[in-house]
């Protein structure tokens, strides 16, 4: 429930607006559909929040009829720009600290990745020119209660965010994550019809591996490797095992040193490395 308020970020403001009674009155446009939407939003909500496991990632499904439901509180918002009804002064702090948000987002990607990363680049300082560029037009209209011009900025800093986002911050902060060459080619040195041995697995390990190899998963624990010989023949172990280590996680690989010889190893963004190893004659 937690996560809600941040998933829906910059749209903080309009978030808000929906605890509002008015927002809910029978005589507001969409009437029905702001219920239904809620409807979907809450029901979703009561029903992940049950689950024993919890990720921010869940909340994906609830994210459509919640979004809905901003786009209706931002209309409202316009609309009452466009009557040129008398609000109060909390009313127009809320449009400034929309405001605000929407500004923040436009800039920071590109900003944070020249200033903290000194990675200017031409894509930076095209974001930069385009967050200044939306930005202007958000604060403009703000000031002025020009319903179009907001559109237009609200756009272009969602725009110049995701771009930003994606082709200036990502790249210099997180390498690229590529199971592909590292696990076609263990595969191509496993026995024909043999699954794949793995230790330390986790959900991408266990779903990508037979995306991509066409084979099934065997997981082995760590502790199975720490056994005597003398009580647990080296037989019984796989010839091939794929060990994967995350970071702040225990590492396995101590004891699969004692009776496996590393072929290669790849580290897959700055917390996960996968090592293949073949069990010593």
């Amino acid at each position: 429930l937690k996560a809600v308020p941040v998933a829906v970020l910059p749209w903080l403001v309009p978030f808000l607006d929906l605890f509002r009674r008015a927002f809910w009155q029978s005589t507001r446009p969409c009437a029905k559909l702001r219920r239904y939407a809620a409807a979907l939003t809450l029901g979703g909500l009561l029903v992940l929040s049950m689950a024993a496991t919890k990720r921010e990632n869940y909340l994906l499904p609830l994210m459509p009829p919640l979004m809905l439901l901003l786009a209706l509180a931002v209309e409202d918002r316009l609309t009452g720009w466009l009557q040129a009804t008398p609000r109060g002064r909390w009313y127009r702090i809320g449009d400034w600290t929309q405001a605000t948000l929407l500004v923040l987002f436009a800039l920071l990607p590109a900003a944070a990745t020249v200033t903290y990363l000194h990675n200017v680049t031409v894509a930076a300082m095209a974001a930069l020119v385009v967050g200044v560029a939306a930005a202007a037009a958000i604060l403009c209209a703000t000031r002025r209660r020009r319903e179009d011009l907001m559109l237009w900025g609200a756009g272009g800093a969602a725009a110049c965010f995701a771009l930003s986002a994606l082709l200036v911050a990502m790249p210099p902060l997180e390498p690229r994550k590529d199971f592909s060459p590292f696990l076609e080619t263990m595969a191509a040195e496993l026995p024909v019809g043999s699954s794949v041995s793995v230790v330390g697995a986790d959900e991408t390990i266990e779903a990508i591996v037979p995306f991509i190899t066409g084979r099934s998963v065997s997981l082995l624990r760590a502790e199975d490797l720490r056994r005597p010989a003398t009580t647990f023949s080296d037989e019984y172990l796989p010839a091939y095992l794929l060990v994967q280590v995350k970071r702040r996680e225990p590492d396995p690989t101590p004891d699969v040193e004692d009776r496996y010889q590393r072929l290669r190893q790849v580290e897959l963004g700055r917390g996960r490395t996968l090592s293949f190893w073949r069990r010593m004659r």
